[in-house]
């Protein structure tokens, strides 16, 4: 199947995923650097399908070397940092979160052990940090997590 390449910022907007060649270096959205290929192993990033048009999820890994998207890791980074600040929480607690953290993103066989974690969290953290956890889900989890989560 052939794709037209995605220019998507390095914050997940997408820019340009059909038939167009995006000339912009930045996001209009958020100024974030735009990048149509992969910064690991420099494959395109798909777009729609060569006929296609419509919806369009903006991937979280490679297709070529599984390697996160700079987007991705940024959700990740912040849902630990969120995390991290939150008193009510130990340490050794946000690390068990962090094995699991890539697995609200995509729906992998650890994404259920993933809601569980999430949950215990919810029921320990403040209400501020709840609210900004819940809210990165929301954006950018997948729609297993958010279903196992009531989200």
């Amino acid at each position: 199947m052939n794709f037209y390449p995605a220019y998507i910022c390095e914050n997940g907007h997408a820019i340009s995923v059909a038939k167009f060649t995006c000339y912009d270096k930045f996001c209009s959205t958020c100024g974030a650097p735009v990048i149509h290929q992969c910064p690991e192993c420099k494959a395109a990033i798909k777009g729609h399908d060569v006929g296609c048009c419509g919806y369009y999820e903006v991937p979280a890994y490679c297709t070529t070397c599984g390697a996160p998207y700079p987007w991705t890791a940024k959700a990740i980074d912040a849902a630990l940092l969120v995390l991290a600040e939150d008193e009510n929480i130990t340490t050794e607690e946000c690390n068990r979160i962090g094995e699991v953290i890539s697995d609200v993103l995509v729906e992998t066989p650890k994404t259920q052990l993933a809601a569980v974690r999430i949950k215990k969290a919810l029921n320990v953290v403040g209400s501020v940090t709840g609210e900004a956890l819940k809210q990165l889900i929301v954006d950018y989890g997948c729609e297993a997590i958010k279903l196992l989560l009531g989200l």
